[in-house]
């Protein structure tokens, strides 16, 4: 293994970043392991202390800055193709290729549990021997994440994500202190591809990508502070959490070839970016954000209710710290930070003004929207009517006007039979001009009403006059 310390690149001109990090040499070369690297991950509260795995059937932990090895355990019964550390870091999480789960102390070199055992004899003080019955619940492609929620390092969950032999893929979520049958069992689908769990410890959010795929799922944890009484062997254990299904975020067409989250100092909390992801395909390294919509002058304040303390870069403790046994365990504890920037109000201290759009419920939108198409009906039935009753009355009075022909009328037989001709006959004759006929309709009625409104042959006068100097009747 080769470590390299990119930090001293980014601190240079731009222009210069690129020749910088071509020209970058390896800080230090581990080459300790005598078979193929599997796993490399850093420790959470330790700083510069590396725990990598291989197929030499061992987990080391190396000292960077000094370049020589802290520790070696020895785990003959598979080889580990995952690790995770928990909250802070006092114990690690193994996922073997025999599809099973190992808690182990890594400053001890012992396993305290597995999931092949089914007793939580580490975590309750007993020294026991593993047994090797292994567990019907995991499968192929395991992968182990420890949801660090910052209630206790033996008290939060272990997530793990298998396939089954029908190729269903499925998500447990286990108590580390008893991991004879997991706390829930949630299937996802049937695919062949190995999903990546990621636990976001400030928003207790899980983000599952499986490889081949091009959605990030989201589960949200509801984690309940009650305890329940357990047995001599086991201890207390905490009542089921819940694991609810978010939505999920559809990628680019690429599918996942790997996927890993960005630390949350690297988010953009300005913008209100609570999570970021980086998307590895087949020729891209893409990134994922994740934004909680709000409104534009509320981002002028720094939102504290989504942006709890997260973790900093720096650490108490060190690895010789850490290869000590008489070392106090509070230097393991992580050092926490705000993210609030400066100059940045907190949205908890401050009293935002409102704008109209905020200050309106939905409902009461609801309301005043149903009460507008109410008035408008109104309006619309309230016109109508007046039209008809003008109708009424102009058929009343104007008997010709109203109900007759376009020639002259109900009254007027002769024109009847000439219009009845013209309608029959005229389309007839001027077939070739039959796409305009329409046209030629319309202005020939709008010509009619103008010039002749009573009809081309009438013999009446109007029975209603528009002037009131004049009889309304004939005497």
């Amino acid at each position: 293994m080769k470590i390299w310390d990119v930090d001293t690149c980014f601190r240079t001109e731009e222009s210069e970043r690129a020749a910088a990090i071509t020209n970058l040499e390896p800080a230090c070369a581990l080459t300790t392991h005598t078979n193929s690297i599997r796993t490399v991950t850093f420790h959470p509260t330790v700083a510069g202390l590396l725990c990598s795995t291989a197929q030499d059937m061992t987990v080391r932990h190396f000292d960077v800055e000094q370049g020589a090895e802290a520790g070696c355990m020895s785990v003959p019964e598979a080889v580990t193709v995952n690790v995770s550390y928990n909250y802070d870091g006092s114990l690690l999480a193994l996922a073997g290729k025999d599809r099973s789960v190992r808690i182990v102390d890594p400053r001890a070199n012992k396993v305290v549990l597995s999931t092949e055992s089914g007793l939580a004899a580490g975590l309750a003080g007993f020294r026991g021997s593993v047994s090797a019955t292994g567990n019907p619940h995991l499968g192929r492609n395991l992968r182990v994440a420890w949801c660090c929620t910052r209630t206790g390092a033996n008290a939060d969950p272990l997530i793990t994500v298998s396939a089954g032999s029908s190729g269903l893929r499925q998500l447990h979520m286990w108590d580390p202190r008893s991991l004879s049958a997991p706390v829930i069992t949630k299937s996802i689908d049937s695919a062949s591809g190995q999903l990546f769990p990621l636990f976001d410890e400030t928003m207790n959010t899980l983000f599952l990508a499986g490889k081949g795929d091009t959605i990030v799922r989201t589960y949200e944890m509801l984690f309940l502070d009650e305890t329940t009484p357990g047995s001599a062997v086991t201890g207390p254990s905490t009542l089921p959490s819940m694991l609810e299904k978010s939505t999920d975020f559809q990628s680019s067409s690429d599918p996942v070839a790997g996927i890993c989250m960005m630390p949350k100092r690297a988010c953009d909390v300005r913008n209100v970016e609570v999570a970021r992801l980086l998307k590895l395909t087949t020729d891209a390294l893409t990134p994922i954000s994740f934004k909680v919509p709000r409104a534009d002058h509320l981002k002028a304040y720094f939102h504290d209710d989504l942006f709890p303390p997260v973790r900093a870069q720096r650490s108490l403790a060190t690895a010789p710290d850490w290869e000590c046994e008489d070392t106090d365990v509070s230097l393991f504890q992580p050092i926490l930070e705000s993210l609030q920037p400066d100059g940045m109000e907190a949205i908890s201290v401050s009293t935002p003004e409102p704008t109209p759009s905020s200050t309106r419920s939905k409902v009461d939108s609801f309301k005043e929207e149903l009460k507008r198409q109410e008035e408008e009906s109104r309006l619309r039935e309230d016109r109508f009517s007046r039209l008809q009753q003008m109708a009424v009355q102009n058929a009343q009075y104007n008997r010709n006007l109203s109900g007759g022909t376009a020639s002259a009328g109900l009254k007027s037989a002769t024109a009847s039979v000439l219009a009845a001709a013209a309608i029959v006959l005229l389309p007839e004759a001027l077939r070739e001009f039959s796409e305009y006929r329409m046209l030629v309709f319309g202005l020939a009625m709008v010509l009619v009403m103008v010039w002749r409104p009573r009809g081309l042959l009438a013999h009446r006068r109007p029975t209603l006059m528009l002037n009131p100097s004049r009889p309304i009747a004939p005497k």
